[in-house]
């Protein structure tokens, strides 16, 4: 490969009219010339420091998970022995079988509870939305 030509269609494209703001200070003046390869490279870290990302790991924060401390997990132990799962390789066919069923079951009965759970929360919520916008409620009736 030899050197490159002053015909590179990549040098001919003109800039967008926002470099000045932000982009490579050689682009901010009209009718500039294009900048190098070498003026490209050293403005590349300014250039993609204006989209990262806000700070933050982009998890949600541990607060809104529930206390381990706190859960009950007898109902889940009488269904798989503490220790059964660390076993599941050595379980026979059957065994496994009888445990998905039963965990199955498990994970229906909660989600069963869990749906009750938000239907109620729901009916809360109508009816406190309901009695603010009838004026049957009042944030100050509150304060008082």
């Amino acid at each position: 490969m030899g050197p490159k030509s002053s015909k590179d269609p990549c040098r001919q494209l003109p800039l967008p009219k926002s470099a000045g703001a932000g982009g490579p200070p050689s682009a901010a003046a009209e009718g500039a010339p294009a900048p190098s390869d070498d003026d490209l490279v050293r403005e590349l870290a300014a250039t993609l420091a204006d989209r990262s990302r806000p700070p933050g790991n982009g998890r949600l924060p541990q607060l809104m998970a529930p206390d381990a401390v706190g859960v009950d997990t007898a109902d889940l132990d009488a269904i798989a022995r503490p220790g059964a799962l660390a076993r599941i390789t050595e379980c026979p066919d059957a065994e496994l079988v009888d445990l998905v069923e039963k965990l199955s079951a498990y994970e229906a009965s909660v989600s069963k509870q869990r749906r009750a759970l938000h239907e109620r929360i729901d009916a809360l919520q109508a009816e406190l939305t309901r009695r603010y916008r009838t004026g049957e409620a009042s944030i100050e009736s509150l304060l008082h």
